[in-house]
């Protein structure tokens, strides 16, 4: 919520007194993944290192992944940019349309002043809770995985499938499917 807050300042910093162009008014992609890279590094370290202790505990092993494996450093940096810039990408795109709406209805600057600041507590609302369920998923899935690969005990990774009303008929089939732990179950999608 504070990071959106300082987004949203940005922004707001840099709208003038007379007319708006909304393609000028961006977020920087490169500024925003070193502010994010510093702001998510220790969470997201934290939890594969949790992670992979319970991945290595099953496996009755006492150990710990941490930032010094190169795997894990790799993943996570990574990973942050990656979500970072699309991340950003997203913003911009809501942000261009929010201006663009403000002007072509002939809005006064208080009134796209207004818009700006109602569009980022809107999408911190939302974006915040999908970003944090989608990257301690990830953070995980990828713990889990690097542990079984560097224990040497475990080959193969197996999709278990909850059978119930939200399970898509894809997952259905799915389940009990064994890849190689480096291997995707899909494709594609």
């Amino acid at each position: 919520m504070l990071f959106r807050s300082k987004q949203s300042n940005i922004i707001l910093r840099q709208l003038p007194n007379k007319t708006i162009n909304p393609s000028a008014y961006k977020l920087d992609p490169k500024e925003t993944a070193k502010v994010q890279v510093k702001l998510f590094m220790p969470l997201l370290s934290e939890l594969v290192k949790d992670q992979s202790q319970e991945a290595y505990n099953l496996l009755g092993i006492d150990d710990v992944l941490t930032l010094d494996n190169p795997a894990v450093r790799k993943f996570l940096e990574s990973n942050i940019y990656k979500f970072s810039f699309e991340m950003t990408k997203t913003t911009n795109k809501k942000l261009g349309k929010s201006l663009a709406t403000g002007v072509e209805a002939g809005e006064s600057i208080p009134k796209i002043r207004t818009r700006v600041q109602e569009l980022f507590v809107n999408m911190s609302r939302y974006r915040a809770t999908r970003i944090a369920r989608t990257e301690i998923t990830k953070g995980t899935g990828f713990a889990h995985n690097q542990v079984y690969k560097e224990s040497g005990l475990v080959k193969y990774k197996e999709w278990l499938t909850a059978h119930d009303e939200r399970t898509c008929q894809f997952c259905r089939l799915m389940n009990g499917k064994k890849v190689k732990l480096d291997d995707n179950y899909f494709k594609q999608g």
